[in-house]
């Protein structure tokens, strides 16, 4: 099966912080967020959860999951097909010889995976960002099974009108 995979947005702010996150990386960083979408796309797609069988992955609990992108550039780039980047020059992947990113991501609902937020562990490998990061996730992760309970409730009591 396949896996959907979206964006967390806040309903109050409206940010998406994973998608921001992403949007981000530019520049010299670029290799990192063409080997984030790569492996979102050919590794978390494919395997969702499962992910967390493998070196990709890890089930923080409460329905919170690591995703785990942790290959240099080149490698990534060799390993992937990176949609819509096959005509980048080779030195756009010269970059961090280390990449070590974390995304994290809730299920929402059957076949969908939900992004929350990552952040680039390589650059503050600390395990007080860790905790940091993965409490905000753990939030975001709650106010969003909250909101699809609610959405859930409101389709049964629809359907029951009718």
């Amino acid at each position: 099966m396949a896996w959907t995979v979206k964006f967390y947005r806040d309903l109050e702010s409206g940010d998406e912080p994973a998608r921001d996150w992403l949007v981000g990386l530019t520049g010299t960083e670029e290799p990192k967020r063409l080997a984030a979408l790569a492996a979102v796309e050919c590794v978390l797609k494919v395997h969702g959860t499962d992910v967390c069988e493998t070196e990709w992955g890890k089930n923080l609990g409460n329905g919170l999951y690591e995703f785990r992108v942790r290959h240099p550039a080149g490698t990534i780039r060799h390993m992937f097909p990176i949609p819509g980047h096959a005509s980048k020059p080779d030195a756009i992947f010269a970059g961090p010889a280390k990449i070590l990113l974390r995304i994290f991501f809730t299920t929402y609902g059957p076949g969908v995976l939900l992004l929350l937020s990552g952040y680039d562990k390589g650059s503050d490998p600390s395990n007080r960002r860790q905790q940091r990061e993965m409490t905000k996730a753990a939030e975001m992760a709650a106010k969003a099974q909250k909101g699809l309970r609610a959405r859930l409730r409101e389709q049964k009591r629809r359907a029951q009108r009718k």
